[in-house]
């Protein structure tokens, strides 16, 4: 790297596997290699989160409507009522020829899960998740998983996803940095 005149080294352990990115808290061993060999803290936190989608789809959508779009990332549902718009959640699940496992095809990523922030944070996920939930079942996907990061999200949309029934698949740390 020196020869190369490489400034600044990362250090991670992304594996082709849902959520398996940085360090994982389930590998503290490398964890400890990286910053031995000189690495600094992580730059970024993220919680992996996992939720069994027939535990999402229970919530009453009357008075609400939801459109299913094609997304960035996958479909995307969107949320109004009284023709304003509440949010959108985009979802993107794992074909088999994508997933390293026939029970990786039967899981789906949140790409994107935005409620506007004028509007109701609990009611507003809830219906959202559930739309897609709904979706996700139709297609034989059984589990959806989300990313949740401090520095970027808000420490309510943790606790509303817990209360909705995800929980902690594995927390990854990223961003680890070394100086030549």
């Amino acid at each position: 790297m020196r020869n190369w005149h490489v400034a600044l080294v990362g250090a991670e352990c992304t594996l082709p596997a849902i959520g398996c990115y940085g360090v994982p808290d389930t590998l503290p061993h490398i964890r400890d290699l990286i910053q031995g060999a000189g690495f600094g803290q992580p730059t970024r936190t993220e919680f992996v989160l996992v939720a069994r989608c027939d535990t999402l789809t229970h919530h009453d959508l009357a008075g609400v409507s939801i459109e299913r779009t094609l997304g960035l990332l996958g479909a995307r549902f969107t949320l109004s009522r009284d023709q304003a718009e509440l949010g959108f959640i985009e979802v993107c699940d794992h074909s088999s020829a994508m997933a390293r496992s026939s029970i990786a095809a039967r899981w789906a990523d949140i790409g994107n899960l935005v409620v506007r922030p004028d509007r109701d944070l609990t009611s507003s996920m809830s219906l959202l998740l559930a739309a897609a939930a709904e979706w996700l079942l139709l297609g034989g996907v059984t589990r959806l998983v989300d990313y949740w990061a401090k520095d970027v999200d808000p420490p309510e949309c943790l606790a509303r996803l817990q209360q909705l029934g995800f929980r902690r698949l594995v927390v990854n740390e990223r961003g680890f940095r070394r100086s030549l």
